[in-house]
C-alpha cells in the first residue's frame, strides 16, 4: 500500500482470508465503481478490506451511520477521510463546505482534480443505506459520475443506493456484488471452520449448516464460535428472528466477556463516534481492556484506515438494549467524553448535542466563543435549538449566555428577535440582585453583541447610535473586567462603513459613532476593533478619490490594528493598500501588499482570513486583466443573498467584477437587480450601478446607460463618492466622453469631466501595471522560463521538497531557492498551490 498516513490494517486472530473474494473484487474493479449490496452480516466490509490489502493504493473509508444525513456533518466525515490521504485537499474541502449548489460541486470537482496524478485511490463509503438526505445523495451521484480516471468508488449497501446511475450503468462502468458473491460455498466453510480449529465439524454438518445458513457470513461466525466452545455441537439456530439473534449474544459475548468490557460495550453504544483515541479514553486507558475488546472480532473490528472500531449493526441494537444497566454518572462522563472528542476532531454539532445531554452549557458556550461574530449556518441552527430548550434559571449561571443566544439569531438573520431577546435580557439583568460580577459581565456581553446589531440595522434605518451601547457595556465591564476572549470577535463586513443610505453626513456620522466605539472597545476588551475607525475614515477618502488623505489614514490603521492583533483589520488595510498601488500603477506595492497578506494566513484566530486573501487576489488579477488567475470560487455562481454585512457579499462583490471582466453579463445584471429591492451598503450599490451603466453602453444601449449612470451618480454625489467611477478606466472614460457629447441630462457637466478626466488618468496606470506585469511574467503573461527553471519547475510540480529537488537536480539548496525564487517571480505566484495552478492553466509542462 502506498505510504500515506493511514497503516495497514492488522487482521485479528481467527481471521480467514477468502481467495475467491479477492479474485472477484479485483475483477469488478476494473470498473471505476463497484457496488456491493447485500444485507447485514454478509461480510462486505471485511471482504474489501482484504482485497485493499492487496493493492498499492491510496484509501480512503468513510463509516456512514444515520446521524450522517446532514450536509455539514457527512461533509465534515468526508473530508476529514480525504485529509488524510492529501491534508491540503482536505483542508480545502472543510472551507469549501457541504456542496449544495451547482457553484460548489464544479468547485469540489476541480479541487478534486489536485490530487496527486499517477497514484490509485480507492474511497469507501460504508452502509451507504443510512443516508437517505436527497442533497447528499446528489453530491454522491455527480461525483461517481465524474470519477477520475486512477480511482475506484467502493459502495457498502444493504440496499440499492438511491442515486441515478443509469448513465455510467449504461456505459458498462459499474460493478454489481451482491448477496450471491458474498456467500460462503460449502468448500469455503470447510476452510474456515478448518481455519478456526474446528477441524472435526463432519461433511453432513458443513452441509446442514451452508443450507440453513445460505452461507451467511454472520450466521456463520455465530456458529463458528458456538462450535468453540461446545466442541461436538451440532446444532444451529436460523437467525429469522431478531430475538434468536439476540439471544446467541447474550449468552456467547455477552455472557463470556468482562463486566468491565460489558459496561465498555454499553457506554459505546451510546456514541456514534468509535475513534481508537475516544475509546480507549472510555476505557480509561485500559490497556486489558482495549486488547480484550480487539479480541470481539466476530462483531467488533478494528479499521487501521479510519483508526476507529467498526461494530456489527446488529450488536449496537443489541448493546443499546443494556443502556439502562448504567449508572447517571457513567451515561454523563461518556456522553462528556464524546463531545469533548467531537469538538477537537471538528464533529462541532455532535459535540454540541452531547454537551447538552448532560447539561454542560459551559461547554457549549465555549464551543460558540470559537467563531466570529457569524456563526456558521448549521451550527447556528443547531445552537438555536439547544439554547432555547435549556432550562432559563441557565441564563442567571453562565454570564454570556444571553449574548450568545442574541448572536445566534443575528447569524439566522433573526433581527427583530435578536432585538426583542436584547431588550428582554436587559430588563432581566437590570432587575437581578445576584451575583454583581454575572451581573455585569452579562449586560456587557449584551451590550456588546446589541452594539453589532444596530450597526447592522443602521444599513437599512439610516441611524447610528450603535456607540451608545458601547458605553454601556464599557460601564459594565470596567467594573467587572473579562478577557478579550470571552465574548466574540468583532464583526468586519464587506465595508468598514456600514452605511445604506445616500444622505448628505450619514458616512461621517457613522465614522464618528465608530471612533466612539472604538475607544470603548479598545479600553476594555484589549485592544479590540483597534484602527478600524481609522480604517474606516481611510475608506470614506479613498472612495471620495483623496488618494493621499486616504492613505495615511488606512497605513496607520494598519499599523494600529497590527499592534493589537487584529488581523480582520490589517487584512482589509492591505487590501485597499493594493487598490491605491494599483491606481499609481505600483505592480511591485500592490504584490507586497499581498505578500504580507499571505504571510498571516497561518493565523488560525483569524477565522476569515483564506476568504479575504482570495478576495484580494482575485482584485488583483482583476486589475491585471488576466480572469483565469482568478481564484475559481470567484468564478462561480453568486451566494445566495443572506445579509450584507456577512462575508458571503464580500465574495459576491468579487464574482461580479469577475462577471465584468469575462462580459459575463446575464447573471450580474441579475446579481444588480437584486441589490436594488433590498438593503445594501452604499460603496458597494455605486460600485454595481456604475458597472451596469458600462454594460449597458457596451450593449449599445445609450439611453438605458445614461439613465443609470444617472442613479449612480445620485447616490454618489451627496458625498463625494467618486472612485467606483475612476476603478472602471477606459470603460467609464468612454462612456462619460459620450455622456458629455449628448448633454445627458440630470448629469453636471463639470462632473462628468471630473470623473473622465481622472478615469483617463487611472486608465493610463492600470496600463502600466499590466504592462509591468507582462514584462516579468513574459510577453502576452506567458512567464518566459530557463531550461534549468523549467526542470526545476517540473519537480516543484511533482511534489518534491527544495531539499529533493536540489539532490535530483544535482544542485545546492542555495542555488534552488534562488532558482524557486525566480520561477516564483516569473510566474508571478505567492505560493506552490499558485504555482501548481499556473502550470496547469498555461499548460507551462
Amino acid at each position: 500500500m502506498a505510504d500515506t498516513s493511514l497503516k495497514r490494517p492488522v487482521a485479528g486472530p481467527g481471521h480467514f482470508v477468502r481467495p475467491r473474494l479477492n479474485e472477484l473484487l479485483d475483477k469488478a474493479s476494473q470498473n471505476p465503481l463497484v457496488i456491493l449490496c447485500a444485507g447485514t452480516g454478509y461480510g462486505k466490509s471485511r471482504a474489501v478490506s482484504d482485497f485493499i490489502h492487496g493493492r498499492e493504493a491510496s484509501v480512503g473509508w468513510v463509516a456512514l451511520t444515520e446521524q450522517d444525513n446532514t450536509g455539514p456533518r457527512f461533509w465534515e466525515k468526508f473530508a476529514r477521510t480525504v485529509a488524510q490521504l492529501d491534508g491540503a485537499l482536505g483542508g480545502k474541502l472543510l472551507e469549501l463546505g457541504f456542496p449544495d449548489t451547482t457553484e460548489k460541486l464544479n468547485q469540489y470537482v476541480k479541487i478534486r482534480k489536485q490530487f496527486p496524478p499517477g497514484r490509485e485511490v480507492i474511497l469507501v463509503f460504508d452502509d451507504l443505506h443510512l443516508l437517505t438526505e436527497p442533497a447528499i445523495n446528489r453530491f454522491l451521484e455527480r461525483s461517481l459520475h465524474t470519477t477520475p480516471r486512477n480511482g475506484i468508488v467502493f459502495l457498502l449497501c444493504r440496499d440499492i443506493p438511491r442515486i441515478n446511475l443509469t448513465g455510467i450503468q449504461m456505459k458498462g462502468l459499474v460493478s454489481m456484488i451482491t448477496e450471491e458473491h458474498l456467500c460462503f460455498t460449502q468448500s469455503e466453510l470447510s476452510q474456515y471452520f478448518a481455519h478456526q480449529d474446528l477441524p472435526s465439524v463432519r461433511p453432513r454438518s458443513l452441509s446442514k449448516i451452508h443450507h440453513d445458513t445460505k452461507g451467511w457470513a454472520f450466521a456463520v461466525n455465530l456458529i463458528a464460535l458456538s462450535l468453540k466452545n461446545s466442541p461436538g455441537y451440532e446444532g444451529y439456530v436460523q437467525p429469522a428472528m431478531r430475538q434468536n439473534i439476540f439471544d446467541m449474544m447474550e449468552a456467547e459475548v455477552w455472557n463470556v466477556v468482562s463486566e468491565p468490557l460489558r459496561r465498555l460495550l454499553v457506554r459505546l453504544s451510546l456514541t456514534d463516534h468509535l475513534a481508537a483515541d475516544l475509546v480507549a479514553s472510555l476505557a480509561g486507558g485500559s490497556h486489558a481492556l482495549l486488547a480484550e475488546l480487539k479480541r470481539q472480532n466476530a462483531y467488533i473490528r478494528f479499521d487501521s484506515y479510519t483508526n476507529a472500531y467498526l461494530f456489527h449493526p446488529l450488536l449496537l441494537d443489541f448493546l443499546r438494549t443494556k443502556q439502562d444497566l448504567l449508572t447517571e454518572e457513567e451515561r454523563n462522563d461518556t456522553f462528556g467524553k464524546s463531545a469533548f472528542w467531537c469538538n477537537q476532531n471538528g464533529f462541532t454539532n455532535d459535540a454540541l448535542r452531547y454537551y447538552e445531554n448532560v447539561r454542560d452549557y459551559a461547554a457549549i458556550l465555549s464551543i460558540l466563543n470559537e467563531f466570529p461574530m457569524q456563526i456558521p449556518t448549521d451550527i447556528a441552527r443547531a445552537s438555536l435549538a439547544i439554547l432555547e430548550r435549556a432550562p432559563k434559571d441557565i441564563y442567571y449561571k453562565e454570564a454570556f449566555f444571553a449574548a450568545r443566544h442574541m448572536q445566534v439569531l443575528m447569524s439566522l438573520g433573526y433581527w427583530e428577535k435578536a432585538m426583542q431577546a436584547a431588550k428582554s435580557y436587559e430588563q432581566d439583568f437590570l432587575r437581578f440582585s445576584g451575583d454583581d460580577t454575572l451581573k455585569n459581565h452579562a449586560l456587557g456581553s449584551i451590550y456588546y453583541v446589541w452594539g453589532i446589531l444596530r450597526m447592522q440595522m443602521g444599513i437599512s434605518d439610516d441611524s447610528y447610535d450603535f456607540d451608545t451601547y458601547y458605553a454601556k457595556m464599557d460601564g459594565y465591564l470596567r467594573l467587572s473586567p473579562i478577557n478579550a476572549d470571552q465574548i466574540a470577535g468583532f464583526l468586519i463586513g464587506p465595508w468598514i462603513s456600514m452605511v445604506g443610505a445616500a444622505r448628505k453626513g450619514a458616512q461621517q456620522e457613522f465614522a464618528a459613532a465608530l471612533t466612539r466605539s472604538v475607544g470603548h472597545l479598545t479600553s476594555c476588551l484589549r485592544g479590540r476593533a483597534a484602527g478600524m475607525d481609522e480604517l474606516c475614515k481611510g475608506e470614506l477618502k479613498f472612495y471620495q478619490g483623496d488618494i493621499p488623505a486616504a492613505e495615511l489614514l488606512i497605513d496607520y490603521a494598519w499599523e494600529q490594528a497590527r499592534e493589537y492583533g487584529q488581523r480582520d483589520v490589517t487584512h482589509r488595510a492591505l487590501l485597499y493598500t493594493m487598490r491605491i498601488a494599483a491606481s499609481r500603477g505600483d505592480r511591485a506595492r500592490a504584490e507586497q501588499a499581498l505578500r504580507e497578506m499571505e504571510d498571516s494566513l497561518s493565523a488560525e484566530e483569524h477565522a476569515s482570513r483564506f476568504i479575504t486573501y482570495d478576495i484580494a487576489l482575485g482584485w488583483y488579477y482583476y486589475l491585471l486583466r488576466e480572469p483565469g488567475m482568478v481564484p475559481g470560487w470567484l468564478k462561480k455562481r453568486f451566494a445566495p443573498y443572506d445579509n450584507t454585512a456577512f462575508i458571503e457579499n464580500f465574495g459576491n462583490q468579487m464574482k461580479a467584477r469577475y462577471c465584468y471582466l469575462t462580459k459575463n453579463h446575464p447573471p450580474l445584471l441579475t446579481y444588480i437587480e437584486e441589490l436594488k429591492h433590498r438593503e445594501s451598503i452604499l460603496f458597494g450599490r455605486i460600485e454595481m450601478l456604475a458597472m451596469e451603466a458600462c454594460i449597458y453602453f457596451q450593449r449599445k444601449e445609450k439611453r438605458a446607460a445614461f439613465d443609470t449612470l444617472k442613479q449612480a451618480y445620485e447616490a454618489a454625489s451627496p458625498n463625494g463618492v467618486v472612485m467606483p467611477f475612476i476603478e472602471l478606466g477606459k470603460d467609464i472614460r468612454t462612456l462619460t466622453a459620450s455622456a458629455l457629447r449628448e448633454l445627458s441630462p440630470g448629469i453636471p457637466r463639470l462632473w462628468l469631466d471630473e470623473i473622465n478626466r481622472k478615469a483617463s488618468t487611472y486608465a493610463k496606470h492600470q496600463s502600466l501595471l499590466i504592462s509591468d506585469y507582462k514584462n516579468i511574467t513574459g510577453a502576452g503573461g506567458k512567464a518566459v522560463l530557463s531550461p534549468r527553471e523549467k526542470k526545476v519547475l517540473k519537480d516543484l510540480y511533482n511534489g518534491l521538497s527544495r531539499s529533493e529537488i536540489a539532490t535530483n537536480q544535482s544542485l545546492s539548496i542555495n542555488t534552488i531557492n534562488s532558482i524557486v525564487n525566480n520561477i516564483y517571480e516569473k510566474l508571478n505566484a505567492n505560493n506552490i498551490v499558485d504555482v501548481v495552478r499556473i502550470v496547469v492553466e498555461r499548460n507551462l509542462l
